[in-house]
């Protein structure tokens, strides 16, 4: 079976479709292979029960913001939902960023909410989504920015299973690009670079989303500095970085560093590089565990592609890759030569 049907097969698992004798055998081999574990979780994280879909959906549709047509609903997340909507004024198509009817009666977040809005507005770069518009419609309160018809990296690699090399680089670069112009311009970090924030349009162009873990470097608009509040370990943990887990004052542009270069493992191997069974095993695995190519990997991944990842992902940060500028100065190496090199043979 190949990589999609089995998707799709773990689909018809989670939703009690499979009989009762494939279903028995199917969860002994979840419980032996850990590679399989690992699909089983991906497919989870976005899996949605069918008699849950409809009126999910439905609620979310009853949102309404004057001057907007809502269309349709593009996502849901922690700090609320995202949809496709008209602005009327000038007959554009927008996406609406809404914050959940329980987080808006938060003050704080109502706070980084507008904070998201004002940092994200302040950048202009083509790899950046553009944000036009923060306000408040009764008790609603949302984020107008530019909508992207296309797909997450995150979704093209449960597609294909991992992306070919030189694709892998041509993204990473422009990822890398648009990072270096924030850091440097307006000193703002993301600290939440993963495959689903990294969006391809539908003429291939790049785009970098969800500033919502933004942080100003030496901000003081809160405690301690910065967007989000000093201590709040936010982020993906699959790929953040060692910094990030143990504390998030003097994390700075390093983090999106290895975050970027954890992404690009996972786009060119198809499977992330630490995943354990709960999210404090994962964190475990980042603080202790080095990242590593397997051999089979090592067939399809040139050996300075390889090294650039793991430069990137130095646990320690004084030896990581310091700067953006090196990034996409060595990324640009790499695409120049043809990606030509050796790759190791597997015995």
């Amino acid at each position: 079976m190949d990589y999609n049907g089995f998707r799709h097969k773990l689909e018809d698992f989670l939703a009690d479709k499979l009989e009762e004798r494939e279903a028995i055998l199917l969860r002994e081999h979840l419980n032996t292979c850990r590679a399989c574990t690992m699909i089983l979780e991906d497919v989870q994280a976005t899996f949605v029960p069918p008699d849950r879909l409809d009126h999910e959906t439905a609620l979310e549709g009853e949102v309404s913001i004057e001057g907007y047509r809502i269309v349709e609903r593009l996502g849901k997340g922690g700090m609320g939902a995202v949809y496709r909507a008209v602005q009327l004024s000038l007959e554009r198509d927008v996406a609406l960023k809404v914050l959940s009817k329980e987080l808006a009666k938060n003050e704080t977040l109502i706070q980084r909410f507008e904070r998201e809005a004002q940092a994200a507005a302040r950048l202009s770069h083509p790899n950046l989504i553009g944000v036009y518009d923060f306000g408040k419609a009764g008790e609603t309160y949302y984020i107008s920015m530019e909508v992207i018809d296309g797909k997450t990296v995150y979704q093209l690699i449960r597609e294909r299973g991992r992306l070919e090399a030189r694709r892998c680089l041509e993204i990473a670069l422009r990822v890398a690009e648009a990072l270096d112009y924030a850091s440097a311009s307006a000193g703002i970090i993301h600290r939440d670079i993963k495959p689903e924030n990294i969006m391809i349009d539908s003429i291939g162009e790049v785009k970098i989303a969800d500033m919502g873990l933004a942080k100003e470097v030496g901000g003081g608009k809160e405690p301690g500095g910065g967007i989000t509040m000093v201590g709040e370990r936010l982020g993906t943990p699959f790929y953040m970085s060692p910094e990030q887990i143990r504390e998030t004052k003097s994390v700075d542009h390093r983090a999106d560093i290895y975050s970027l270069g954890a992404t690009l493992f996972h786009m060119l191997t198809g499977r992330r590089p630490f995943a354990g069974k709960t999210v404090v095993e994962t964190m475990k695995l980042v603080l202790e565990n080095k990242a590593e190519f397997a051999d089979k990997e090592r067939e399809y991944v040139p050996a300075a592609v390889r090294r650039l990842v793991l430069e990137m992902m130095e646990k320690n940060v004084k030896h990581r890759i310091q700067k953006w500028k090196q990034v996409t100065r060595k990324i640009d190496g790499l695409l120049a030569t043809g990606l030509r090199g050796p790759i190791k043979k597997h015995r």
